[in-house]
């Protein structure tokens, strides 16, 4: 995009947002959109639905109506401007995400829809990283993201914390929707969903496609979605859920970054490398409400995953051919009782079983090996109201027994105070957790000098944690104003880290401080300011890679003027370490990685209650952004429109 057009979209949105603010407003922001405030909402990823204004754990809500004002299809467009959250993508769209929490490592944090696991289990991690990327996040009503230690909640890799993706619960109103989006990068993107219901029984189904050049011309990535879900009420008492969700990607890949003199020189073009892949998550749910005082559900899903990276030899004969096949199937159940012996108390008590398997294969040498493994796990946690106050303290234990390691335990402990009269709520959390291996780490192969190579560990141990917070939140002037502020503390020892091979390190440490202002300046526009401070290092001093230690920005929300909304976010990341595996040793190498500022805007005008248009902007100062060695996407623009039937 050339610079003039860039100019007149930024001249645009000051245009509107200084307009707006006098402007007479078609509808008042009600609080749903000033998400900072001290909502009497429900969390559902702390297992039992929690009061917004009573969870101990820090915790950050994007709505619907945030989502719907971003515009945005990603996790990492989506999660950019919270506090404690580094949302990182190696490249333009299709390209590896990492989500990092507390300035720990992208695999720490754990992805949940509808509150079951989201993983694959053939990733180096066995994480939700390389799906991250993939994922669209259409029909998805809200965003709930956990910082700090939720491995009693919900297991292994949950050391940093947990994102969880809460789909839309649709009406029996039939619905046809249809939308349509293309711009820069020769991006196009259209999508096609229907929904409905009778009686009881309520549907919902969406097919997407989205096609673009890449940043050079040539990553050109395609994304073909889908997704299918349904819910029933079988009883008064009962109630059964279905999700189905899956993709079919293919992206043209780049070469390895190269240093030089200490400098990072982007990964230049390779059209001859290129990645496919696969992803079908199965999922359902059984709910029964006995009685006010005890109710249980019953949860199953499956994730089967198949990967496939092919290099060939460059035209001048440079280079070398490989392929290495990934595929991964996860299992998981469990079982949840909730009941409440007393008004001051409500327990829960259950039981998970998950097994996974990773096959891998190199071109020309068949399968080269099936593993497997599973654990059961064991759970409790009590809400404790011990006053006629609104105090809540919730005490938790996990027990797992992994098949191939000893017993690990999981604590966790949270409490909630808020005084009314002061518009106050002080909360804190400790927790300990631990991490099993991956399959991969455990017995992994790799292609990437162009020859078979065995670089998994048999001999590893897991890895343990402890992470603490403390935290005030304020609110002020008639909770047009919230303040929060958050100091944590997280640590793991016996760190699990490649050099090589996959081997123990000696661990790490993060301490920082999360800090948020949010007011509403005007009826119609609200604001956000949002920074944090991270102090993140492994035990022999170096730096975590990826985690810079300063990082924030601004966020303004308008909804004026009619039926015209706007967003706009600027954002800013300091210096940090990146960490880089250049060929052809392949032997890490720390660098450090450059600062930016990253503006993004979207204008959404509704056309009706059926129908709207938008124009939406990332990047728009046009920063060179490079992260861990790959160009990150220019300026960009795009334009669509959104209408049902």
């Amino acid at each position: 995009m050339t610079s003039f057009y860039r100019v007149i979209f930024l001249f645009s949105l000051f245009q509107l947002f200084t307009q707006g603010v006098s402007a007479e407003s078609g509808e008042d922001i009600n609080a749903s959109h000033l998400d900072f405030r001290l909502e009497p909402l429900e969390v559902t990823s702390a297992r039992i639905p929690t009061s917004f204004a009573e969870i101990g754990h820090s915790f950050s809500l994007l709505s619907e109506e945030e989502l719907s004002l971003s515009q945005g299809h990603f996790l990492p467009e989506l999660l950019q401007t919270l506090p404690g959250v580094r949302a990182q993508q190696l490249g333009g769209k299709g390209q590896l995400v990492s989500i990092r929490m507390r300035g720990l490592r992208a695999h720490d944090t754990k992805l949940l829809l509808d509150g079951m696991p989201l993983r694959d289990p053939s990733a180096p991690k066995g994480d939700a990283a390389g799906i991250m990327g993939d994922l669209v996040m259409d029909d998805i009503a809200a965003l709930e993201v956990m910082r700090g230690a939720s491995s009693m909640l919900y297991g292994s890799d949950a050391t940093g914390g947990a994102i969880s993706l809460i789909p839309h619960r649709r009406g029996q109103k039939e619905v046809l929707g249809i939308e349509v989006e293309g711009g820069s990068l020769s991006t196009l993107r259209e999508a096609l969903s229907l929904s409905g219901g009778h009686r009881s029984f309520h549907y919902s189904g969406g097919l997407s496609r989205l096609d673009t050049s890449g940043i050079d011309g040539h990553d050109d990535y395609a994304n073909t979605s889908y997704r299918l879900s349904g819910s029933t009420r079988l009883t008064p008492e009962l109630k059964a859920d279905l999700q189905i969700r899956g993709f079919e990607v293919r992206q043209q890949l780049n070469k390895d970054p190269v240093v030089e003199h200490g400098s990072i020189i982007p990964a230049p073009d390779d059209p001859n490398d290129y990645r496919t892949g696969s992803l079908f998550f199965l999922g359902g749910s059984l709910r029964h409400e006995g009685s006010d005082r005890w109710s249980q559900s019953l949860r199953f899903n499956g994730v089967h995953s198949d990967r496939r990276f092919v290099a060939m030899k460059d035209p001048d004969g440079s280079g070398f051919d490989s392929e290495l096949g990934l595929r991964g199937n996860l299992y998981h159940g469990e079982y949840q009782l909730n009941y409440s012996p007393s008004r001051h108390h409500l327990v829960t008590f259950g039981y998970e079983h998950e097994r996974e398997a990773l096959e891998q294969e190199v071109k020309g040498g068949g399968e080269k090996g099936r593993f497997s493994q599973y654990s059961n796990a064991l759970f409790a946690q009590d809400q404790i109201r011990p006053f006629p106050v609104p105090f809540l303290l919730v005490p938790g234990v996990r027990l797992t027994f992994p098949e191939r390691f000893s017993t690990l335990a999981s604590g966790d402990l949270s409490a909630s105070y808020l005084l009314n009269n002061w518009g106050t709520r002080l909360r804190t959390h400790i927790a300990s957790g631990s991490r099993s291996p991956s399959l991969y780490e455990l017995y992994g192969m790799s292609t990437a000098k162009g020859a078979e190579e065995i670089v998994g560990n048999s001999a590893l141990r897991t890895e343990k944690s402890l992470s603490w917070d403390a935290g005030i939140e304020q609110s002020l002037f008639d909770e047009k104003t919230l303040l929060q502020l958050t100091f944590f503390d997280q640590r793991i020892w016996d760190a699990i880290r490649y050099r090589s091979h996959y081997e123990n390190g000696p661990g790490l440490r993060s301490i920082g401080i999360e800090s948020e202002w949010g007011h509403e300046l005007h009826p119609t526009l609200s604001g956000r300011l949002f920074y944090t401070l991270t102090h993140a290092r492994h035990a022999d001093g170096e730096s975590v890679e990826g985690v810079p230690d300063h990082s924030g920005g601004v966020e303004l929300k308008w909804k004026g003027w009619k039926r015209l909304s706007s967003l706009m976010r600027l954002t800013y990341k300091g210096e940090e370490e990146q960490l880089l595996y250049p060929a052809p040793l392949y032997q890490p190498l720390h660098v450090a990685g450059e600062p930016y500022f990253k503006l993004d805007a979207a204008l959404t005008y509704r056309v009706s209650e059926e129908s709207q248009i938008f124009l939406k902007g990332s990047n728009l100062l046009d920063q060179r952004i490079i992260e861990n060695g790959f160009r990150g996407e220019p300026a960009v623009v795009m334009a669509g429109l959104k209408a049902a039937i």
